[in-house]
């Protein structure tokens, strides 16, 4: 939690992935399945936007896959951010693509302080961010298809929407704060 980072009263429906676009972080199995989403329950998305943040190696690969699937009335793609928050705070929804690990991700960390629910693979110690059912999901199957489908879980349950945001946000003032973000990033390395 900080003074950058926090939930604005009214928040819109925006989904956001923001990342380094590289390999590791695989922003395409993301695209991927916002185009199924698309493709399947377009009528989900009506009132939903897509914003992805970011620039890496992939970046002319991001561009060109948004513009070859004519996905970009549904994605707004921003690779020159100096302040994410502007994004994150009057976000809903904040998802990790990321091969690896989500524990100590600062910019989870930020979504949680901005109230984003979060959408996540369940890889490493993300369980710590991620309380499944509680202020977002987990992937039941790392696929592009179980991306795909636990978005639409999301979207169909927009009663839980505000109590997922609410439930990030404490996490970030309670469990996730930077007091004890040293003690998190040292019990990772122990």
């Amino acid at each position: 939690h900080s003074d950058k980072f926090y939930p604005e009263k009214v928040k819109e429906n925006l989904f956001i992935y923001a990342s380094r676009l590289d390999d590791q972080k695989n922003p395409m199995m993301f695209l991927e399945a916002i185009k199924l989403v698309y493709g399947k329950e377009n009528n989900l998305l009506n009132e939903w936007k897509f914003i992805v943040c970011g620039n890496g190696p992939l970046k002319l690969e991001v561009s060109k896959f948004i513009n070859e699937n004519n996905l970009n009335n549904l994605i707004q793609f921003e690779d020159n951010i100096s302040d994410i928050s502007i994004f994150l705070n009057k976000s809903k929804c904040f998802i990790s693509t990321q091969n690896y690990e989500n524990f100590t991700s600062l910019s989870m960390n930020e979504a949680l302080a901005s109230g984003n629910a979060i959408i996540s693979r369940n890889v490493g110690q993300t369980h710590f961010y991620v309380k499944d059912g509680l202020n977002g999901f987990l992937m039941e199957q790392d696929s592009v298809l179980s991306l795909a489908k636990t978005i639409i879980k999301y979207l169909n349950n927009s009663k839980l929407h505000l109590k997922m945001q609410e439930a990030s946000y404490q996490l970030s003032l309670n469990t996730h704060n930077f007091s004890n973000f040293i003690n998190e990033i040292q019990f990772f390395w122990d």
